[in-house]
């Protein structure tokens, strides 16, 4: 089975970004450019991720490879999971798989799309997740200390973003922490900041802000 069109149009918008922008423009398309240029002062731009609905990751892994990608995993994902149990009110925690997907770029360095992959016995969850891209963001990485890291979180806030859940994914070995616009608006309005091991006192502090979402 093919990949549905729109997920198809969104991996390609997603992936264009990706390798046409340099890390401070791409960090710009979410926030304010104060705090993108200390985005990329302090971390490593990762990837750039979306969530599709589909059965057979080998699907993507072909449309991925037609666009010059090189795939690894997949890996079974937490964090997307469980919201997207929470937000739907799943009696059971949906398989929601991640593969990454690298390729290299003119100046030798290389790119990456992050691409969660959710059943699609979702249709509700799809429909609404190919209008609002409420999983999409873009990633950087950093090996920050805990204070760190909660310091680079409060300026985050102090600029109008807004909190917006996180978690650790075991099968990683990776805390994330991720941070929204306040009024969210297009198809790309999250950013995720993402360290080695588990920082639950971190998620403590981060975790969300109460500010209504569509």
């Amino acid at each position: 089975m093919v990949l549905h069109v729109r997920d198809l149009e969104r991996i390609d918008r997603l992936a264009a970004l990706v390798l046409e922008a340099d890390p401070l423009r791409i960090a710009e398309q979410v926030v304010p450019e104060q705090v993108a240029r200390l985005l990329i002062e302090q971390c490593d731009f990762a990837h750039a991720a979306l969530l599709i609905f589909a059965d057979d990751e080998r699907d993507l892994v072909s449309a991925l490879a037609t666009r010059g990608f090189v795939c690894t995993g997949p890996v079974p994902s937490t964090v997307v999971r469980d919201r997207l149990q929470a937000r739907y009110h799943l009696a059971e925690p949906p398989s929601v798989r991640i593969v990454h997907a690298r390729t290299v770029i003119a100046d030798k360095s290389t790119r990456e799309l992050e691409i969660f992959l959710a059943p699609s016995r979702l249709p509700r969850a799809a429909a609404e997740e190919r209008v609002h891209e409420r999983e999409s963001h873009i990633a950087f990485a950093t090996d920050m200390s805990a204070t760190q890291l909660d310091r680079m979180c409060q300026a985050l806030s102090a600029h109008g973003m807004v909190r917006d859940g996180g978690g650790v994914n075991p099968h990683e070995n990776t805390t994330t922490i991720y941070f929204r616009r306040a009024r969210p608006a297009g198809h790309l309005y999250r950013i995720e900041l993402m360290c080695d091991g588990c920082h639950t006192e971190l998620l403590d502090r981060n975790s969300f802000d109460r500010v209504p979402f569509r």
